[in-house]
């Protein structure tokens, strides 16, 4: 800083910087949370292609999915993109078992338990509509 305390260019950063908070302090959440959506992928598309994840790769997606979620519910979140991955979990687990678009899926979406994971997930990763992977 000098004298007049204005920043010194050397200081300062140009304008319209952005500075990437998760790669100087990368968030242990969030790296869970990555994890987790990738297990989930591999354990779906393992179902897809052969009816079933009771197989050795569907198997090994459950337990990167029960890690990555374990770390996720134990850990508090600190900013909206955490919270947004820990209510995210939490509608994977609360969700409705029917279609969305289908009668039971109407009728399930009017516990307001699950409303309010909803608007959570909703209110932090400012998009409408349900969590998807």
């Amino acid at each position: 800083m000098t004298k007049n305390n204005e920043v010194e260019s050397s200081q300062a950063l140009p304008v319209g910087a952005v500075l990437d908070a998760e790669a100087h302090y990368p968030s242990p959440i969030l790296a869970a949370y990555r994890a987790w959506v990738a297990a989930r992928r591999d354990l779906m598309a393992e179902i897809e292609a052969h009816g079933t994840g009771d197989t050795e790769a569907g198997r090994g997606a459950q337990r990167r999915e029960a890690r990555a979620a374990e770390t996720i519910r134990d850990l508090r979140p600190q900013t909206l993109a955490e919270a947004e991955a820990l209510a995210h979990l939490i509608w994977d687990h609360h969700k409705p078992g029917a279609a969305e678009g289908t009668p039971q899926f109407e009728r399930s979406m009017q516990d307001p338990g699950r409303q309010l994971v909803l608007r959570m997930w909703q209110a932090a990763s400012g998009m409408s509509g349900y969590p998807i992977l």
